[in-house]
């Protein structure tokens, strides 16, 4: 019910006239309005004053709203994203900064993405050293406090045997001798395997070289 108040709302116009697409919670009705707006903000008054969000009579009271929502136009275009997280960050179902692949902050992270992952898209993400290729400091689920950084890493692929075992290795560099990443690898099938590595020390150092192998052993 509320989202239906809320489309309707952004197809009536402002406490000034114009019509901005903005989700209001109030109507400052004028006696120039046409006649659908002043049937619809009527609708719109009396589901919104009623206290009860539709409850008494949802059939009827679902039926004024999309009745007057027709009226005006119909209802914004659906985005594929939640109405409630586009009123949430953006104020309106029309506003161009929230469909999916816009990209209010420019960060080169759309909308859609942010969404998925959680994110306040109001907020910019950035690159910085040390391997990070995104990092967030507020608008995480959970709390502003918490923050989100997303590392690059080293993806070694390679051809298996059923019944063969691989060691994966790396090296700092050629001459310091190679290092057992993980446990051996015992394969099952002829697929080829991929194998994800981090590119940055436990204590979060950023390593600025590494050589990998893969070491077979029948």
């Amino acid at each position: 019910m509320q989202i239906l108040l809320n489309q309707l709302s952004t197809l009536l116009p402002n406490s000034s006239g114009v019509l901005d697409g903005s989700v209001k919670t109030s109507l400052s009705v004028k006696t120039n309005w046409t006649r659908a707006q002043l049937n619809a903000a009527y609708n719109w008054e009396f589901v919104a004053n009623d206290g009860s969000m539709g409850v008494h009579n949802a059939p009827y009271a679902t039926g004024l709203l999309k009745a007057s929502i027709a009226d005006l136009g119909g209802p914004p275009q659906e985005t594929g994203l939640p109405n409630s997280w586009e009123l949430q960050y953006f104020g309106s179902l029309t506003n161009a900064a929230g469909a999916p692949n816009a990209d209010p902050t420019g960060d080169g992270i759309p909308n859609w993405l942010k969404y998925a992952m959680g994110l306040n898209p109001l907020v910019a993400g950035i690159s910085v050293p040390g391997g990070v290729v995104y990092a967030n400091a507020s608008g995480v689920l959970g709390g502003s406090t918490n923050t989100i950084q997303i590392y690059t890493a080293a993806e070694i692929s390679f051809n298996t045997l059923p019944g063969e075992t691989y060691q994966i290795q790396e090296a700092s560099n050629l001459g310091a001798g190679w290092v057992n990443i993980g446990e051996p690898i015992v394969s099952t099938s002829t697929n080829s395997m991929s194998y994800l590595t981090p590119t940055r020390t436990a204590s979060g150092t950023p390593v600025l070289q590494q050589y990998f192998r893969v070491v077979h052993t029948p």
